[in-house]
């Protein structure tokens, strides 16, 4: 399955390295830079910084392909535009 994962916190970071260990091809999506910079040395995943409701952002973590979109970041308020947003892109 292809999964976007947005908050990479440790709750995102694990569940991500959870899924590329189980098979899945997961991006990875979080505002935070140089949090991203250090995953990216141990992830196979793809990386994209930005914001996780953003379209422009969504599309860069192929959206448009992706089987399944978990959001896990600190702001219920967020996870709720996360998906909104994932439903008006699919």
């Amino acid at each position: 399955m292809k999964i976007i994962v947005v908050g990479c916190g440790r709750m995102g970071l694990g569940l991500a390295n959870e899924l590329v260990r189980r098979g899945h091809e997961v991006n990875i999506v979080d505002n935070d830079t140089q949090r991203l910079c250090i995953i990216k040395n141990g992830f196979s995943g793809k990386c994209i910084a930005g914001v996780g409701f953003d379209k422009e952002t969504l599309e860069r973590a192929n959206i448009q392909v992706a089987d399944a979109v978990v959001s896990c970041t600190n702001s219920d308020e967020s996870n709720a535009l996360i998906a909104d947003r994932c439903r008006s892109l699919v």
